[in-house]
């Protein structure tokens, strides 16, 4: 598996944060990215030369649960949702095939709060956003996002 332009797109709307920067935009044609670094300095490079800061899918808790629902709103939940989560948190071992299971509103969720929704912490493409320093761009002590997720 190598990081691909499917793997990184799905999140720009999402400002996700590489270890290199903050992602700005992304060319098909030409295969790279653009990327600002902590002094705002834009910067053009390869998908293979980024490593993006993402969130493992361990880290999904019942209290996220509560944030989707706020996400979809009221009069958008329903029971399949419930069945859905119900089946998540049984067995852990199917995660990974369950994440890319999930409805779409859903799916915007985990993109937005930048879960590793294509297992690329696993195959060595992205790091987990709790196993970096805070000093690195975007992130705050110990590691973690400032972000609402």
């Amino acid at each position: 598996m190598k990081l691909e332009i499917k793997h990184l797109a799905a999140y720009l709307p999402y400002e996700l944060k590489l270890k290199e920067g903050k992602l700005s935009s992304i060319s098909h044609r030409w295969r790279t990215l653009k990327y600002v670094d902590s002094e705002n300095d834009d910067y053009n490079t390869s998908f293979e030369r980024v490593t993006p800061l993402l969130k493992p899918l361990s880290q999904f808790e019942y209290d996220h649960i509560v944030q989707i629902k706020e996400h979809l709103g009221l009069g958008h939940w329903c029971d399949h949702y419930d069945q859905y989560f119900d089946a998540w948190f049984d067995d852990d071992e199917s995660v990974q095939k369950l994440v890319l299971q999930c409805p779409y509103e859903i799916m915007q969720f985990f993109l937005e709060c930048h879960f590793d929704v294509f297992g690329l912490i696993d195959a060595g493409l992205a790091r987990s956003c709790h196993r970096v320093s805070p000093n690195v761009f975007g992130l705050g002590e110990g590691g973690d996002f400032h972000h609402k997720c």
